[in-house]
């Protein structure tokens, strides 16, 4: 297995552009750790317990927060797929993600 995680600044929305930054996690598997995950389905194993940015989380009506809120974590089956993009309010947001992802 070989992982990569960049950070990337990025500016969401139209009006007020929020300075933000996009975290992006790269897991390379190979065939045998797949079939592993495939096996015993693992894919719903949460790696990581993610929450929702303050911008994303400002635009949604309060029932949305809860489907969104476990729609946001982590998955196996989400680095299986391919690279995982999560974005962060601030650097400091990115670096804690980051260890979080290392650690999990």
């Amino acid at each position: 297995m070989q992982a990569s995680i960049e950070h990337k600044e990025i500016t969401a929305g139209v009006i007020k552009k929020v300075p933000q930054v996009e975290v992006t996690v790269a897991v390379q598997f190979s065939e045998e750790e797949r079939a592993i995950a495939e096996r015993w389905n693992l894919g719903e194993r949460i790696v990581v317990e993610r929450d929702i940015n303050a911008h994303r989380l400002g635009k949604m009506k309060a029932d949305q927060y809860e489907y969104q809120a476990k729609l946001a974590h982590l998955r196996l089956a989400d680095l299986l797929r391919g690279p995982s993009r999560h974005v962060v309010d601030t650097p400091l947001d990115a670096k804690l993600y980051q260890e979080e992802v290392v650690e999990g």
